[in-house]
């Protein structure tokens, strides 16, 4: 788990929503393609279904698992962190929480933290891209100044 702002987290897909509430997140996006639904029987795919039973507001948004996320789906996940409460403990991942997520997370520095593209897509490789996903650099380079609807 890495730190992205005070309140905002990233990392790889959590094993329980229980001990996500136990560090006080309110706030779970999820960027999974749906994959680990099908094939995995986990706590986590069983108490996603329930999370306000946690006292988490859980975004799910289906991510391809090699393309690089939509921009409609970009919008959206930065509509939930430009729009939100200082004080709402957000954790955002996907299966590895490095590459889908560190996309939504570079894109995060630029769009909201005014970050340079370059330090924005230094960070994603640093955090652990893995080296496959060098082809979506084009895709992250496009939301360098574009403005978030």
């Amino acid at each position: 788990m890495a730190q992205v702002h005070p309140y905002l987290f990233r990392g790889p897909r959590p094993t329980d929503l229980k001990a996500l509430q136990a560090l006080g997140f309110k706030r779970v996006i999820s960027l999974q393609s749906g994959v680990e639904d099908k094939y995995t029987d986990s706590l986590i795919e069983e108490q996603s279904k329930r999370p306000q039973d946690f006292g988490i507001e859980y975004h799910f948004i289906k991510c391809r698992n090699w393309l690089p996320p939509r921009d409609d789906q970009v919008s959206y996940v930065m509509s939930i962190l430009a729009g939100w409460d200082a004080d709402v403990k957000t954790y955002i991942h996907c299966h590895s929480g490095v590459d889908r997520t560190g996309f939504m997370c570079a894109v995060y520095r630029m769009q909201i933290q005014g970050w340079s593209f370059v330090r924005a897509y230094d960070e994603w490789k640093k955090e652990g891209r893995h080296w496959w996903f060098f082809w979506w650099k084009p895709f992250l380079k496009r939301w360098r100044n574009r403005l978030v609807e």
